[in-house]
């Protein structure tokens, strides 16, 4: 896991938090003259080292997301694949691909495991802008810039423009971040909503009109992923008992408070409910409330299992791997190198959620309105919703950075935090630790887009596969033959139904509900299950006289005769057709 440089930086990191949280070293180190003069010069230049270090950030973290975007990485993946052909069926017919009209949660692979969200944003861009690469991944892209802007200002609002800075400068650089905002994928949106609704909370302490903002965002959160069901509730109950008891929420607000956040939210409950007791499928506000014969998701929930308390027991180890070890194992989620908050800053999320709670436990900042003291709501925000955070990961089987990303925001504030209070100490440490991250980020930088990483991603997005897919489209034939072949194992296999529907434009009508299709010369084409067949390239007739396209992988090459065939490269695959259909 952990290479010489990074080694290195993670003891740099501790060694760090060693000398600055151990009061009697600080004292000691306060007294040598050159770091007493070192200090004095740092104290001068602050306000341009602090300029300075946001601008680099800048630079590098919108370089980062925004180089060669959205073709990198190259391809699509399955729940990507699976947003787009829902989206575009959205936009042309009102029903998702399947037929069901505008539903509240996604059909997806037959078990209701899609939140809706993301596909509706996917429709709205498709109908505007056409589909495309770009609109595919827009919206995510969108969404995660705006929350870097949200992020800088939730914590300059709790801590004040110091901490603000800092947090912002890690969010810039923070390997999750960059590498989410170039996914396309519903999940990936709950985080970033939670954070707009907590700022909007935060905000509601001086301005209650800000609530009603936040029941927006979090009721729009639960369309997102859902383990927001089990998340946002407790979350937003233990907020409001908090404002009902510092008189900072009246009763009437809170009451229009809930009734706006059930009503937005109140077919995704439909669905949930409608699911967990049984019933049948009905429309509620428009949307399609639908029951799914084989859904498997409540079986997730630890709170739902049977051995309830050895379930909790049983995921606490996967909880540390995301935050704490950040042990993921998924490529397209962060880079094992590098982790999703650096590996070498497990010292400093140990410092900074220590000295959080610490200084909140010795009331050197307090948490609420008391006699003479500004309360600290930013700072009680940031503990609930870490709490929240570690229920919700925990409360979900099997964890992993995907379904717990919303532990990120939280931990990269207490990351924050722990910076922020060594910046105050001791402004050398502060130097150096600067320096690490720069480090660290030019270095992620760098490993993400080289041609191994990049051709790793590519694999797990499907690279190659989707554009020979894609190339099929107006082509002339009776079937396309998709190698079962691949270069590594993926955790879905080859999900080909969804892939060649998005990459190959198929009207939905025509996969799922057997509606016809032609060429431009009035060739009726064969039953979607017919046309499109995976395929054992070594357990296949190949006749160069039958009019079939093929996309194979390299090994599968040796089966084809090279004087019979034409071979298209695509990246690890090739588009071959015959040379009958060239005449």
């Amino acid at each position: 896991m952990f290479g010489k440089t990074t080694t290195v930086l993670f003891w740099a990191c501790a060694l760090i938090c060693f000398v600055a949280f151990h009061k009697g070293i600080c004292r000691r180190v306060d007294k040598i003259r050159p770091v007493v003069w070192a200090e004095n010069t740092l104290d001068r230049l602050r306000p341009w080292l602090i300029f300075a270090a946001v601008v680099l950030a800048a630079g590098l973290g919108l370089f980062v997301r925004l180089y060669r975007f959205p073709m990198l990485p190259s391809g699509v993946n399955q729940d990507g694949a699976m947003a787009a052909s829902d989206a575009i069926a959205l936009a042309a017919y009102g029903t998702d691909r399947l037929g069901t009209p505008w539903p509240a949660h996604m059909e997806a692979w037959g078990r209701g495991q899609m939140s809706a969200l993301l596909t509706y944003m996917l429709a709205g861009m498709f109908r505007l802008f056409g589909v495309s690469t770009l609109t595919l991944r827009l919206p995510q892209m969108l969404i995660s810039l705006a929350s870097v802007v949200v992020f800088w200002d939730f914590a300059r609002r709790s801590l004040g423009k110091g901490f603000g800075w800092v947090a912002l400068a890690l969010l810039l650089i923070n390997p999750w971040h960059i590498m989410q905002s170039r996914w396309t994928i519903d999940c990936a949106l709950f985080p970033h909503f939670f954070l707009f609704g907590t700022y909007c909370l935060l905000r509601g302490w001086e301005q209650r009109g800000w609530f009603y903002g936040a029941m927006v965002f979090f009721a729009l959160s639960m369309y997102t992923y859902g383990i927001a069901l089990y998340t946002v509730p407790p979350f937003l109950l233990v907020a409001m008992v908090v404002l009902f008891c510092q008189k900072r929420l009246r009763w009437l607000d809170g009451l229009l408070c809930a009734a706006l956040y059930l009503v937005i939210s109140a077919p995704f409950l439909a669905v949930m409910i409608l699911n967990a007791v049984g019933g049948e499928t009905f429309t509620l506000f428009g949307f399609t409330i639908q029951r799914f014969e084989h859904s498997i998701r409540s079986a997730e929930i630890v709170l739902m299992q049977p051995q309830m308390y050895a379930g909790f027991a049983g995921n606490a180890p996967y909880l540390l791997n995301v935050l704490l070890f950040q042990l993921d194992g998924y490529l397209y989620m962060n880079l094992p190198e590098y982790g999703s908050n650096y590996l070498f800053a497990m010292p400093l999320i140990i410092a900074g959620i220590a000295a959080f709670m610490g200084d909140r436990i010795s009331k050197r900042q307090p948490w609420l309105q008391t006699e003479g003291q500004r309360p600290q709501w930013g700072m009680l925000l940031m503990i609930l919703w870490l709490l929240a955070a570690i229920w919700s990961a925990l409360n979900t089987d099997s964890v992993h950075l995907g379904r717990a990303a919303i532990l990120m925001y939280p931990v990269i504030l207490m990351i924050a935090y722990g910076i922020y209070l060594i910046c105050k100490r001791q402004r050398l440490l502060a130097v150096a630790l600067a320096a690490i991250f720069a480090l660290g980020g030019v270095r992620f930088a760098g490993q993400y887009f080289s041609h191994n990483t990049q051709h790793n991603l590519g694999r797990l997005y499907y690279a190659g596969l989707v554009d020979a897919m894609a190339a099929t489209q107006g082509r002339s034939m009776d079937t396309l033959y998709v190698t079962l072949t691949f270069p590594d194992e993926t955790p879905y296999g080859m999900p080909l139904e969804v892939l060649v529907e998005y990459a190959a434009r198929l009207d939905a009508k025509y996969v799922h509900q057997n509606a016809t299709m032609a060429d431009e010369d009035g060739r009726v084409w064969k039953p979607f299950i017919e046309r499109y067949r995976r395929a054992k390239i070594d357990e296949l007739h190949i006749d160069p006289q039958a009019e079939a396209l093929y996309i194979i992988f390299e090994p599968d090459k040796a089966y084809f005769d090279p004087d019979a065939f034409v071979f298209e490269p695509f990246g690890d695959y090739y588009l071959v057709t015959p040379n009958v259909l060239l005449k």
